[in-house]
């Protein structure tokens, strides 16, 4: 493959996932609707026809792909489990309730292959790791049922990792909260890391607006410490609303804007308050949270 294929397919490859993050959110808008839970809604009117239309986009953009690419024996299984998919619909979705999750078999169909383009093209070269990856990714996402599990309703972002500590450690033997990580003034100290997948993981609870671009800066000042980390090259920012405050497309926005551009936002909306002092003030972590040793406990 010359460099302009190389280049070309690069860029077919970021709007192939730009189309799929667009559908996984029209996805997400419709198990809230279906389950009662729309937090994260993306206030989309017609979610039903953004996920076929972008998964529709996805597809031929990754037909092409798979053109440049040379994968004929991918492109022609695509072909035939496009025709399987377009029996039903190609946004035809089916809930499981055991799991309370809405699945589009044509979505993740896209995702897997879109994830194996790359693993062709040597930029995910260890299958474990993009499977450990997936399985953090995962957990992650599923914090608000993780919280319900455990009869916690968070009212500080300490109860937000204390519960996600937990599941971690269970499911990611080399999860850990022992990690000072050192900076050019002062160590920081994050709140989790996996060190085989060489992983950061910043916790934040937000209920109020005021709060998200509280986090949000606060979230700067922290990774600022680990820009140039050795030891730790992926890094994760968990975002726990309360209500529909902010959309993952803004809060990546948001990172990239602060040149955070390797940092994976993860956003979750689940119950939770503020806790009140006798005085009525809501009770907050300290700003100086990503310091080692200045996690505060409430």
């Amino acid at each position: 493959m010359n460099n302009l294929q190389n280049a070309g397919l690069s860029a077919l490859i970021l709007e192939i996932e730009s189309d799929l993050e667009k559908a996984d959110a029209a996805r997400s808008q419709l198990e809230g609707e279906l389950t009662g839970n729309d937090r994260g809604s993306s206030g989309l009117e017609l979610p039903q026809e953004a996920l076929r239309g972008h998964i529709e986009s996805a597809s031929a953009r990754l037909a092409v792909a798979l053109d440049i690419g040379h994968l004929s024996g991918s492109q022609a299984q695509l072909a035939e489990r496009w025709k399987e998919f377009s029996k039903k619909g190609v946004g035809y979705t089916h809930y499981h309730p055991d799991v309370d999750w809405l699945e589009c078999p044509a979505l993740s169909y896209l995702q897997n292959l879109t994830s194996g383009i790359s693993v062709a093209r040597g930029k995910d070269v260890d299958l474990m790791e993009r499977y450990e990856l997936n399985k953090l990714e995962l957990l992650l996402e599923k914090l608000p049922q993780m919280l319900l599990a455990e009869g916690v309703d968070p009212k500080s972002e300490k109860d937000v990792r204390t519960v996600a500590h937990k599941y971690l450690e269970i499911y990611l033997p080399q999860s850990t909260t022992a990690l000072p990580i050192a900076g050019p003034i002062r160590p920081f100290k994050p709140d989790a890391g996996i060190v085989n997948l060489k992983v950061v993981i910043e916790f934040k609870f937000a209920t109020d607006r005021k709060e998200i671009n509280r986090e949000i800066g606060e979230l700067f000042e922290d990774t600022s410490g680990y820009a140039n980390s050795l030891d730790w090259t992926r890094f994760y920012c968990v975002m726990y609303q309360t209500q529909a405050l902010i959309s993952k497309d803004r809060l990546k926005a948001e990172l990239d804007k602060a040149s955070r551009k390797n940092w994976t936002p993860i956003l979750v909306s689940g119950t939770g308050t503020r806790k009140i002092t006798k005085m009525g003030k809501a009770v907050r972590e300290s700003p100086t949270s990503g310091q080692a040793g200045t996690k505060p406990s409430l």
